[in-house]
């Protein structure tokens, strides 16, 4: 996730690293979570770094 300001400017990049739900035999309900768990993290992250609005490049 990178976080940006009103110019476009960098201001922060986050990631968050699940290498284990790549492995063979991984349980697709297990994986699913932990993927949104993560994306949980990064949100709060981004809301407590003073992110306002979502937007990407496509809106």
């Amino acid at each position: 996730m990178a976080i940006v300001d009103k110019n476009g400017n960098l201001l922060d990049v986050k990631n968050e690293h699940f290498p284990e739900i790549t492995s063979h035999g991984f349980p697709k309900d297990k994986a699913k979570d932990i993927r949104m768990k993560a994306l949980t993290k990064l949100v709060s992250y981004a809301h407590h770094h003073g992110v306002e609005k979502r937007w990407t490049l496509w809106e």
